[in-house]
Order: structure tokens, then sequence, then C-alpha cells
């Protein structure tokens, strides 16, 4: 079982309710969505979904529904923002 925490929890979400039937489906995996669903944004320079909300308009490809299972993995495995500084892994520097 995967743990669950802020890292991981989609950040966007709303009601299945809200999207019309036709739209009601998973992105990811196509189960019909129902009760609370997580949008996530397509960005284009990664070919990844994700939901921090910083793809410039320009290589966003807009954001898509997803059941909470499947938004938490992509969640997790997005990788890092181009625009987003990345933690050096060459050691201590202090």
């Amino acid at each position: 079982m995967t743990r669950v925490t802020r890292e991981t929890e989609p950040r966007q979400t709303g009601d299945a309710a809200e999207l019309d039937a036709a739209e009601r489906f998973c992105s990811c995996c196509g189960r019909e969505l129902r009760g609370r669903v997580a949008w996530l944004e397509l960005d284009r320079r990664l070919d990844a979904y994700h939901d921090r909300g910083d793809v410039p308009e320009a290589h966003s490809q807009g954001w898509f529904p997803f059941g909470l299972d499947c938004a938490r993995r992509l969640v997790r495995e997005a990788p890092p923002s181009p625009t987003m500084p990345t933690i050096s892994s060459q050691g201590d520097h202090s």
C-alpha cells in the first residue's frame, strides 16, 4: 500500500459530478470517475502530468481528470520541472 503524504496527495481536486458524462473517465486507466477526482496538468516539456501549476502556457496541454490512485502515482513519479531548482547530490557543501 502506498503511503499518502502531502507530497503525493494531489493539490487540485474536484467532484466527478461536475464533469460532463462523456468526460467522467480517468485519463490514465480509463475507469469511470465517481466522487472526488484530481486534476493534473500535462507538461509538453516533460511529457508528464503533475499538479505543480508552474507550466508556462505555451507548454501546457491543459488540465485532465484522474482518479485519486492514478493521480497519486503520477504526482509521485513526475520528473522535476525545468523551472524548479534541483538539490545537488554532489555531497555536503558546508
